[in-house]
């Protein structure tokens, strides 16, 4: 199961979940206040880091390794 990085819409607390699947994001309830229909965080995985000409994440299997 992927982790996703959450944040609640109402409280705008972050947090991260274990979760089934991306559609399943709408059934996490905040652990704060509650409620329901978190928004999805960008991913520090999939982010570049700047300047370094170094990207995570997006490669996919067989990519060869780091650009």
């Amino acid at each position: 199961m992927p982790i996703y990085d959450l944040k609640c819409p109402d409280c705008g607390h972050e947090f991260d979940e274990l979760v089934s699947s991306h559609g399943a994001v709408a059934d996490v309830t905040c652990e704060q206040c509650g409620s329901r229909g978190m928004e999805l965080k960008p991913s520090l995985f999939a982010s570049t880091i700047a300047g370094s000409g170094v990207s995570f994440g997006g490669g996919g299997c067989g990519s060869g390794g780091f650009t």
